[in-house]
C-alpha cells in the first residue's frame, strides 16, 4: 500500500505589472534555495491564516485571490499552493526584479514556479 505523504501549505504572490511579474531569489536556507522564484509565505504544516496571507503581502496593490488551489508533489510531502495575484502600476523598491511572462520558460527558475505561473496566469 502508498504511504501517505505529509502536506505543506503556502502562499504565493504572483505580482504583476503589464506584462511583467515579479521574481525574487529565495532565502539561502530551505527548499529551493537561493533560487529565483515567486514570492511566498513560509511552507507551513498548517493551513494559512487570512492574516497570514495579508501580513506577509510583499507590496500593496490591487489584489485578487483564487479560488482553486494546486497541489505539487515532491518526494517527501506534498505542498498545497493556493494564491493571489497582486497588481501593480508602478516599481517599488525590493529584492527581486521584474521579468517578461512571454520569456518565462528562458528563465532560469524551478519547475515548481513556473507550474504555478502557468497554473493561475495562464490557464482558464
Amino acid at each position: 500500500s502508498k504511504i501517505k505523504k505529509k502536506i505543506k501549505y503556502t502562499y504565493v504572490y504572483l505580482i504583476t505589472k503589464k506584462n511583467k511579474i515579479y521574481l525574487q531569489k529565495r532565502d539561502k536556507k530551505g527548499m529551493l534555495a537561493s533560487m529565483l522564484g515567486l514570492p511566498t509565505t513560509d511552507w507551513s504544516n498548517k493551513h494559512i491564516s487570512k492574516k497570514q496571507i495579508i501580513d506577509s503581502r510583499p507590496v500593496n496593490g490591487i489584489f485578487k485571490e483564487y479560488n482553486n488551489s494546486l497541489i505539487y508533489s515532491f518526494s517527501h510531502f506534498d505542498l498545497k499552493i493556493k494564491a493571489g495575484l497582486l497588481t501593480v502600476n508602478k516599481n517599488f523598491s525590493s529584492r527581486g526584479s521584474w521579468h517578461s511572462l512571454n520569456n518565462i520558460n528562458k528563465i532560469g527558475i524551478p519547475t515548481l514556479m513556473k507550474k504555478i505561473i502557468k497554473f493561475y496566469l495562464f490557464s482558464s
